[in-house]
């Protein structure tokens, strides 16, 4: 992770910490903050609401995600207070709107994931080569679900496939697929997606890649809790294929899964088009003096 910090992604010379984040205010004229779950108010940080920011300085959030379907009115007010300064707020999560949009001092704008800002072809620049040489069904798993797990086995097996898996946690996972990568490269994980024939996951970017490459996705509740769902909706929404998030008890099941056709890539898909635009002009328009 950090050569593909130092050799893919352009920064400052400087690394900025949260105790000397502040030092950066005279370097630049924009702040943007984003993306994945910055404001999940779990995991607050006064600095992923650009609080450090003095208000000569324009503040934008871009698809900033909460990953939370309520708010109490404590952190209602936490979050007014934190966004009171900025020109202009976009999120990633169409409930994220619902709960901004009586403390929000501008109107929130729902955007696109920055990862479906780039092209595949900008991807591919940056893909690995093939990892697995044999077909495989690839696994990435953040929470510790043993079923979608037996379902994954018994669907490599069916489809003579495979398992190819990156290890979470050490109890759910030691005897789990046929290659457990532990030592994977962003640039990998990747190239993990594109050359995979099938892929089951809980993971939010997991689907975008998928939806990148064109695979044959099936994505899974990450916890009984259901607090991430309301990523998973929003993505396979936007991507007119709701029925792969195989949330309940009857489409965790593999006769679901059997049953389910096959993804249509060649459809137009002009509602993830459009917000693609217009999450682009969101960015240039509000990059302007």
């Amino acid at each position: 992770f950090q050569a593909f910090n130092q050799e893919t992604i352009p920064h400052s010379d400087k690394i900025y910490t949260f105790e000397t984040i502040s030092d950066s205010i005279g370097e630049y004229d924009y702040f943007i903050v984003g993306s994945d779950q910055v404001w999940n108010l779990k995991w607050y940080k006064p600095e992923w609401f650009l609080s450090f920011v003095s208000s000569d300085k324009k503040k934008i959030s871009y698809a900033a995600s909460m990953a939370m379907d309520e708010l109490t009115e404590e952190q209602e007010a936490t979050i007014k207070e934190h966004l009171k300064d900025f020109e202009a707020i976009s999120v990633r999560e169409r409930k994220s709107l619902e709960l901004l949009k009586d403390i929000s001092p501008v109107e929130p704008q729902y955007v696109v994931d920055p990862v479906l800002l780039l092209s595949r072809e900008d991807w591919d620049n940056i893909c690995a080569e093939r990892v697995i040489k044999e077909k495989y069904l690839f696994c990435y798993f953040l929470g510790d679900n043993k079923k979608e797990r037996k379902l994954a086995e018994k669907y490599a097996k069916k489809n003579k496939l495979k398992l190819v898996h990156i290890p979470k946690t050490v109890g759910v996972d030691f005897h789990f697929g046929d290659y457990r990568i532990f030592d994977i490269t962003p640039q990998q994980f990747i190239s993990l997606i594109k050359n995979a024939e099938y892929i089951f996951t809980d993971s939010f970017h997991a689907v975008i890649f998928s939806f990148i490459y064109q695979k044959q996705y099936f994505v899974f509740n990450r916890d009984e809790s259901g607090s991430m769902n309301s990523r998973i909706t929003d993505i396979t929404d936007l991507f007119e294929a709701t029925d792969r998030f195989c949330q309940g008890q009857e489409k965790e099941t593999i006769k679901y899964i059997n049953n389910l056709p096959r993804i249509d890539y060649e459809k137009p898909y002009n509602q993830f088009k459009e917000l693609r635009e217009k999450s682009i002009e969101f960015l240039l328009s509000n990059l302007k003096d």
